[in-house]
Parts: structure tokens; sequence; C-alpha cells
């Protein structure tokens, strides 16, 4: 790293740090409660069934109490909202989503459209973290409205600073060297790439390019040394032509991701991937319940390890439909061996040309193509998705203690996973940011 560069990583490491807290200057302020009363809940311990005629207490940002609505006195001094016939879920959270390029009118138009949505929360994998981590700071404080953003440091192999979009979310770094994107080889000082990482506010590592087996397991290694969370795509691509520095899905599993991205990579376990049209032949070609891809699942169903299929994205960027039928298949088989699901499209959103997030989209092709029902898809987009963000002790379910990001809907989503599409009341951290008149 040249000196000028250090320069820089101490200047965003002392940013980060200096950023004012919400608390400081401040005197004791009085908690707000709001109550919603006579809702039916529906969160993942519930084993898809509904909690009908229920009382949820709101203290500031935290969720008090749930109890049968009658079965307390309401406290006097809450703001009440009656909501017969309505039904609760928690905040849902956009499991793959990119925000740092493009410009900030249409990054901000894209957060608002999420947030009010019911999209409380989202991970980016992979981007510029100081445009994430001050949108993150923004959200958190409530100063935008946003969904509350987590996000990672990207991580390729020998040559990964050639590699296009390295330059355009490091721009200022030589490519490669910027704390959220980094080119790592067997020499590199990997503890010291993992510090940097977590001083730039990444609550975890996304692998991407151009990492042999051998290098993949080492950076996961270090990942967790540091208290990093571990993300991948499925397979890990080698440079064009050849299998060097490659990684097939099995060998990220073993080498101890959380999170693998992309059904569709699974083909790459049973025939090559060197180049996007051998990609497409593997993926046409393979039977999604190939013994090698079996054998993944049951690895992954074993170790909790979660898929992050992107079937929007198969949907969306891929023109033949066998990409969207292969990526669902494989979902499919995962659901049905154990493996947890996460639900996010990895496709931008334009507000401008739809009524409701992709992330709406990703979960009816979880139902429609994949057969998860739909308290699976409400699944994967709260539950498990807080965990994939190592948020799973304050996200994703509504039980006190946790985090008050809440979606109130009309209509029953149990039943028909499109209730999701129309939200009558979004509250984020306690506080309502959205409300259908």
């Amino acid at each position: 790293m040249r000196f000028g560069e250090m320069n820089n990583l101490r200047s965003i490491a002392l940013a980060f740090a200096l950023l004012p807290s919400p608390l400081l200057g401040q005197s004791e302020a009085v908690v707000r409660r709001l109550v919603l009363q006579g809702v039916s809940v529906v969160d993942a311990s519930l084993e898809a069934s509904s909690r009908p005629n229920r009382t949820i207490v709101i203290a500031g940002g935290t969720i008090e109490d749930v109890f049968e609505t009658g079965a307390k006195d309401v406290p006097a001094d809450a703001e009440l909202l009656d909501l017969p016939g309505r039904f609760v879920v928690p905040g849902l959270i956009d499991g793959h989503q990119h925000f740092s390029l493009g410009s900030t009118e249409r990054r901000m138009a894209r957060l608002r459209f999420l947030l009010r949505a019911g999209i409380t929360t989202v991970r980016d994998p992979s981007g510029d973290a100081r445009v994430l981590g001050y949108l993150g700071l923004q959200a958190e404080r409530g100063e935008i409205l946003a969904p509350e953003i987590f996000y990672a440091a990207l991580i390729g192999g020998p040559g990964f600073s050639e590699y296009g979009p390295v330059a355009a979310i490091s721009d200022g770094y030589t490519p490669g060297l910027a704390p959220w994107v980094r080119e790592v080889g067997d020499t590199t000082d990997l503890e010291r790439v993992m510090i940097e990482a977590r001083a730039v506010g990444a609550r975890g590592i996304k692998m991407y390019r151009y990492l042999s087996p051998e290098l993949t397991l080492k950076v996961a290694e270090a990942a967790h040394a540091e208290g990093l969370l571990v993300w991948s795509h499925a397979r890990i691509r080698g440079h064009n032509g050849s299998d060097i520095w490659a990684t097939r899905p099995s060998q990220v599993v073993q080498a101890g991701a959380l999170v693998l991205s992309h059904a569709g990579h699974f083909a790459c376990e049973v025939q090559p991937c060197r180049s996007g049209e051998e990609r497409g032949r593997a993926v046409a070609t393979v039977p999604p319940d190939h013994p090698a891809i079996r054998a993944v699942l049951q690895d992954m169903a074993d170790r909790g390890t979660i898929l992050d299929p992107t079937l929007v994205n198969a949907e969306v960027a891929n023109d033949e439909a066998y990409w969207l039928r292969f990526a669902a298949e494989v979902t499919s088989l995962a659901i049905e061996m154990g493996v947890p699901i996460m639900a996010g499209p990895d496709i931008p959103d334009n507000p401008d040309d739809q009524e409701f997030p992709l992330l709406n989209r990703e979960l009816e092709l979880l139902v429609s193509e994949a057969g998860l029902s739909p308290w699976e898809a409400l699944v994967a987009a709260t539950a498990t998705a807080a965990r994939a963000i190592g948020e799973e002790r304050r996200r994703g379910m509504i039980q006190p203690g946790m985090r008050a990001d809440l979606v109130v809907l009309e209509a029953d989503p149990l039943s028909d996973i499109r209730a999701l599409r129309s939200p009558a009341v979004v509250i984020k951290n306690g506080e309502i940011v959205s409300q259908a008149r």
C-alpha cells in the first residue's frame, strides 16, 4: 500500500470514528410508546400459522411486549393504532442489493422506494464502503428515508484488480488496494486485510473471483478470526478460459462461507464453467438433482449454510428460460433437504417503472417456481436473512426485545404472498415511516 493510500485509510477510519453519536449532547429522552392492537402476528416462530388478536407494545425502537388483546392494560401514554383484521410481519430484509454506484438522486429514490414497501433492512455484498457507510449511518439515525444497510468488503484473487467494476468502486485508490475491495494472494497479510475491512464498517466479506480452493479457505479463516461474516458466490470464477484460481460450490461450503449466492452456479459443480458460454451450457444440460449437487446441498444443510438463489437475476439477466428453471429446481431441492433460503433479487429496482420492489418478485418466484410455501418465503426475507447479516438476535422476528421493524398488511401473506405488495403501515425502529391513506 502506498503512503498516500495509508493516509486515506487513516482519514476514513478517523471520519467514521468522529461521526457524532445520536446520544451526545442530548438529555435523557422520553421513551415514546406505540401500540398496535387487534392484529394477527405472522413470523418465523409460528410454523406456518398466524397468532390472531394480538397487541404489540413498542417502546422507543424495541418491541416491549406481545400479548393477547385485552389480557393486559395498554400503557396510558401510548399512541394507539387499532388494527382489527390486519396482519403484522417483521420488517422485510432484502438479502441482495447494490447501492453504491449511480447518481445520488437515483440511489436515494431506490432506498425510499424499498422502505415505503416494507423493506427495513438490506444486505449489499459489494460496493464502495465510503458511500454505503455514510448511507447506513444516516439510515440508522433516521436522517434519510432508507432501510438499514449491511455491507461487505469484496475479495478477489490474483488479477482481480483488472476486473472492470473494481476501479469503479475504489476511486482514489490503486485498484485492488482499497480496504473494501481487495486483491489478495498467497503472500498477502490477510489479518491486515480483515482489520481494514472492519475499520470501514464492513459486516462481512464477499469472496468473488480468482480464488483457488486453498486461498478461499485462508481468506474465510482470516475473516472468521476477525469476527467478519463470510459471504460468497456459490462458484468462484477462475480466469477466463482456465480453471486457475477457480473454486467449486462444494469447496466454498467447506471453506465455511455462511451465504452462497446464485443457485445457477451449482451447475458448475458438475461441469466446467471457465467462460460464460461454458456456464450457460452447464446450466442448460446438468440435471438440477445431480448427485454432486445433492451432496453440496446436504453439506449446506448439515452446516446451516444459507442459499441466496437470486431467482429474479436468473429470470431477468438471462434470456433463456432454462436459467430460471434450473435455479428454481435447485432451490426447491435445497428447501426439501433443509437448506436455509434467503431472498434477494440482485437486480436494481427502478421506482419509476415498478409498482413494488423486486424483492416481492423474488418471494413470489420462490413460491410459484421453487415451490416454497408462503411461510417459507416470508422466513427467507426475515429470520433467515437476519441470520445472514448477523442480526438474528435483533431482527426478523416479532418478539419482546427485538427491534421494532414491522409491516402491517391488509391481507394474510400465508394465504397469498402477494399480500406483501401493499403494506398499510411500515414501522422502522419504532417510528411510522409510511402509512397508506
